[in-house]
């Protein structure tokens, strides 16, 4: 029966600590208030009135490390662009845009300090140092290469890191760090901030990370198997992970369903399928957790929070129109034509003749014969 020596291991080596960042204020204006032109109902808490000026934060590399267990291996991505049109500037963290991580504790503490963006030498350290052989064989699933400049390190809440000194007394620790988020600090001059405002959370992979890494039912293994396999498989090794426990040994039901699971987790991780003979809780419990730590590797490389600015709304010049008063033409005023009444021509009755003459014959002569 084939069992696995590491299950409960720590995952993370040791690798070197980052060197300090460092940061520019020249072209930069610090936020101090917020102009939302976008739904920000996920980032719903107010701008902090305190928000520090850029250029006074330590850097992260003074509390915590890629690849260090106090540190995990979570990176983020930041994506800086305008909602409102583009003024020609490619804007990004920390070119133009400055963003702070935000830690807190069980206290309530916060401890504040500046990003370290991952280089390439520091990503292939941490890969090489990484041991995820639960199951004791090989070869092992490719790691994630470099994801490329503009990512950044920030401590995994699942592996429960501990940050020593730092604390709110002088000389005392801050202790474990529960939770971990970033504040965009610096934006560039003539924009306004849409959001997040205030402290936006990251995301927190690796879950079950502090107490066991191997029994957690993680989503992202049963998302895998219900896209390479099916629904059926997926539950399946869902319910052989609860059934087995932390110390279980035999599985309860070894299915149809469960097997393809396991053989799908194992051609992921590399391996060549197991009989089923030689299965069993510990074997599963395994590559559960090797599968699920390879898943969540690969979802923070792909990790992007977006900071989005907003240009200054310039009103449009309105011209008043000119108003030209209308040109008067007095009208022509022709004169009435008076026309003379017509008249209306009267015969005259004929003169009277003169005394002793002849007088016309007017009545028509009669022939007699």
């Amino acid at each position: 029966m084939r069992r696995s020596n590491l299950v409960n291991r720590t995952w993370l080596s040791v690798v070197g600590v980052a060197t300090a960042v460092t940061t520019t204020a020249a072209t930069w204006a610090p936020v101090t208030a917020a102009a939302p032109t976008l739904d920000t109902t996920d980032n719903a808490q107010s701008q902090r009135a305190d928000d520090a000026v850029d250029g006074t934060y330590e850097s992260c590399a003074a509390y915590f490390g890629l690849g260090k267990y106090d540190g995990g291996l979570d990176i983020v991505e930041f994506d800086v662009a305008d909602t409102n049109g583009a003024d020609g500037a490619a804007h990004a963290v920390p070119n133009d845009t400055q963003v702070v991580l935000v830690l807190g504790n069980a206290a309530g503490d916060e401890l504040k300090c500046a990003p370290v963006e991952v280089t390439e030498a520091m990503w292939n350290d941490a890969m090489d140092d990484l041991d995820l052989n639960y199951l004791g064989f090989s070869p092992e699933h490719p790691l994630p290469s470099w994801p490329g400049p503009g990512h950044y390190i920030y401590p995994t809440v699942n592996f429960e890191p501990y940050i020593t000194g730092a604390g709110a007394q002088p000389g005392t620790d801050f202790g474990t760090v529960t939770s971990v988020g970033f504040e965009v600090t610096s934006i560039p001059d003539g924009h306004s901030l849409v959001s997040p405002t205030g402290l936006r959370p990251l995301a927190e992979h690796y879950p079950g990370r502090g107490e066991s890494s191997s029994d957690v039912d993680d989503p992202l293994v049963s998302a895998y198997l219900t896209s390479t396999v099916d629904a059926d498989a997926a539950a399946a090794f869902s319910a052989a992970l609860m059934s087995c426990g932390p110390d279980g040994e035999d599985l309860a039901d070894l299915d149809d369903d469960l097997l393809a699971a396991i053989h799908a987790l194992e051609a992921y991780r590399g391996y060549e399928p197991s009989d089923a003979e030689w299965l069993d809780c510990y074997s599963v419990r395994g590559l559960n957790g090797e599968a699920s730590f390879q898943l969540d590797l690969s979802d923070t490389v792909n990790y992007v929070e977006p900071i989005r600015l907003s240009l200054p709304t310039t009103p449009p010049t309105t011209t008043p129109p000119t108003t030209t008063p209308p040109t008067t033409t007095p009208p022509t005023t022709t004169p009435p034509t008076t026309t003379a009444p017509a008249t209306t021509s009267t015969t005259a009755p004929p003169a009277a003749p003169p005394a002793g003459a002849a007088e016309p014959v007017s009545a028509t002569p009669a022939h007699t014969g």
